[in-house]
């Protein structure tokens, strides 16, 4: 089977068995809870199997010696060589601001959502639109939708460009959802409320997917064209650290702008 076919194929069927997943958990499973349980024990085995067999195939000498001959084949040229400390040091010097860029994106983005995000409420409650389909819809499913055009975006257009500071000065400049999130409405809150209407939250939430998929895709794209070629798999283990680390920071942020929002929120 060709390639691309397999992956392709153990994509779909994860896509497949997680929206499976979901959908049962808006069904009433009360009447059939063993079934149920049985149910969500083979679909998750069937997630994990690859996994599995990946871990089997790769302690398979057969597939040790494939990889080993078509690493020989690709980079015949390539001498085993260990990196020095000036070496990660110059090359975190070549990627830094892309790599800070990065990091502040995610942290920035993991600082409220969802952990705030989550608290904010529909001002047409109670409705069903307000208790059953506003956070599904607008927090989660349309940031995701917007984070996605987003990363798309990318592809065709590049501006500001990886020249300057312009790209990492715009990158910075979403900070400023976390007070516009802040502000947008809510029940029993203590933080002050300025958008009073749901349309606001949407088209905030819009443009914070937006950025977090286009600026965070760009970081990703710029940072290859500041190096030389062979410092680019260094490159690449130096930007996700760095993104790794906003992620954290992020994480740690949360609840104390959930504890900002006020005390519904905890």
């Amino acid at each position: 089977v060709d390639e691309k076919k397999r992956i392709l194929g153990s994509l779909v069927l994860s896509l497949v068995s997680m929206v499976f997943v979901t959908m049962l958990s808006f069904v009433n499973t009360d009447q059939w809870q063993e079934a149920f349980f049985i149910i969500t024990l083979i679909v998750v085995a069937l997630m994990n199997g690859n996994i599995i067999a990946y871990v089997s195939v790769i302690k398979m000498e057969f597939y040790k010696e494939s990889m080993n001959e078509t690493q020989l084949t690709l980079r015949p040229e390539v001498p085993s060589t260990k990196l020095t400390w000036k070496e990660y040091i110059k090359v975190l010097k070549k990627v830094f601001w892309f790599g800070l860029t990065l990091g502040f994106i995610f942290m920035v983005t993991l600082a409220i959502f969802p952990s705030v995000e989550v608290y904010v409420t529909s001002v047409h409650s109670p409705s069903t639109w307000a208790d059953v389909y506003f956070q599904p819809t607008i927090t989660f499913l349309l940031f995701g939708v917007a984070d996605m055009i987003g990363r798309e975006l990318s592809r065709w257009i590049t501006w500001p460009g990886h020249k300057g500071y312009a790209f990492h000065m715009l990158s910075f400049s979403r900070i400023i959802f976390i007070p516009l999130i802040l502000l947008c409405h809510g029940n029993n809150k203590t933080f002050p409320t300025v958008f009073n209407q749901d349309f606001y939250y949407i088209i905030i939430n819009i443009l914070f997917g937006l950025t977090d998929g286009y600026f965070g895709a760009l970081a990703m794209i710029f940072y290859p064209r500041v190096v030389e070629k062979h410092e680019t798999e260094l490159a690449g283990t130096l930007m996700a650290s760095l993104m790794g680390v906003g992620m954290v920071l992020g994480s740690c942020a949360s609840p104390g702008f959930v504890a900002l929002w006020g005390p519904n929120s905890t």
